[in-house]
């Protein structure tokens, strides 16, 4: 073998591990008011929920919580309905699925597992 070969070689096999190591965790996090912050493509879940939660603070204030987060690569999706009685909304979110329509069926499944009207799919993520 000559010298490029066996570079081209050992470059191929770098890729190939380079490649099944990636992983790309998301969160999401809610702000004061119903604002939605995402964090997605992250190395590891911890980075994704810190992310998602003081970037949430740095623009809403101190008063956020997490609303969902996973280490897993994937299709996510964030649906919004009607409260059954009474005001407000009631978001789901749904992460690392292998398909945006699996994101999408598993978010909107949430929301009227636990009581949503009309529930609609409003943002979507890949991470």
């Amino acid at each position: 073998m000559t010298r490029s070969a066996v570079f081209r070689l050992i470059l191929v096999g770098m890729t190939i591990m380079a490649i099944q190591r990636a992983e790309a965790a998301s969160a999401v996090a809610l702000g004061s008011g119903g604002h939605l912050v995402t964090s997605a493509g992250q190395p590891t879940e911890a980075i994704a929920k810190y992310d998602a939660l003081s970037t949430a603070r740095k623009k809403y204030g101190a008063n956020v919580r997490l609303l969902a987060s996973t280490g897993r690569t994937g299709y996510g999706a964030i649906a919004v309905a009607r409260r059954t009685h009474g005001p407000g909304s009631i978001i789901t979110v749904s992460l690392g699925n292998r398909t945006q329509a699996e994101a999408d069926r598993s978010a909107i499944a949430e929301s009227l597992k636990v009581g949503g009207v009309w529930p609609e799919v409003r943002w979507r993520i890949r991470g």
